[in-house]
C-alpha cells in the first residue's frame, strides 16, 4: 500500500507529548504499525496517539517490542483497563475502539482474511 505525502509525512514527524526516553525505543514500530493500517490523514493522528500509548505502556510493563503483542486483545484490554491513566471513560473506550480496528486492519492485511462487520444502531433508543 502506498501512503499519500500527507499521510506520510504525519506519521514520519509525529511525537508524542511524553517523555523522549520512553518514545524512542517504540518509535519506528508504532509508526511502521500506523503505516500498515489503511487510514486519513485525521485518523494516522488518532492511531498514532493510541498506538504509541499503548506501545509506551507495554514496554514499561516488560512486554516485547513487538506490535503483534501489543494488539493482542488481552493486551489491548489490559491497557485500557490499567494504562489510561487520566483520561475520562469516553475518551479510553474510543482510544480502544482505534486500537481494535487497527488490529483488525492488520489482521486483514496480514491474512487475507476480510475484516468483521461493523453493527451500528442509533445514539438515541427508540420508543417500541
Amino acid at each position: 500500500m502506498t501512503l499519500n505525502s500527507e499521510i506520510a509525512s504525519r506519521i514520519r514527524d509525529y511525537r508524542p507529548r511524553l517523555p523522549h526516553q520512553r518514545w524512542t525505543p517504540v518509535a519506528d514500530q508504532v509508526r511502521a504499525t500506523v503505516a500498515a493500517a489503511p487510514a486519513t490523514c485525521y485518523e494516522a493522528r488518532r492511531l498514532l496517539y493510541a498506538v504509541g500509548r499503548l506501545a509506551m505502556w507495554a514496554d514499561s510493563g516488560g512486554l516485547p517490542r513487538d506490535p503483534g503483542v501489543w494488539l493482542r486483545t488481552e493486551t489491548i484490554d489490559a491497557f485500557v483497563l490499567s494504562g489510561c491513566p487520566g483520561l475520562d471513560g469516553s475518551t479510553v473506550q474510543t482510544c480502544r475502539t482505534w486500537l481494535r480496528r487497527t488490529r483488525e486492519a492488520l489482521v486483514w492485511v496480514e491474512r487475507g482474511e476480510a475484516p468483521p462487520v461493523r453493527i451500528s444502531s442509533l445514539r438515541r433508543p427508540q420508543p417500541p
